[in-house]
């Protein structure tokens, strides 16, 4: 269960970070495609409101 509603979250993370870039990065989305996927892996190695 916590391990769907983590990749539920790292999902939408993903997704909202993605769109944000879409329409404020001068980058091609296939550049700042990369981003994203970082970011979420270092949300998921210090996650926020886990112990």
């Amino acid at each position: 269960m916590q391990k769907y509603f983590f990749d539920t979250v790292s999902l939408a993370v993903g997704h909202a970070t993605r769109t944000i870039l879409l329409q404020y990065s001068p980058f091609p989305f296939s550049h700042s495609r990369q981003l994203p996927r970082s970011l979420i892996k270092s949300m998921i190695s210090d996650p926020v409101g886990y112990s």
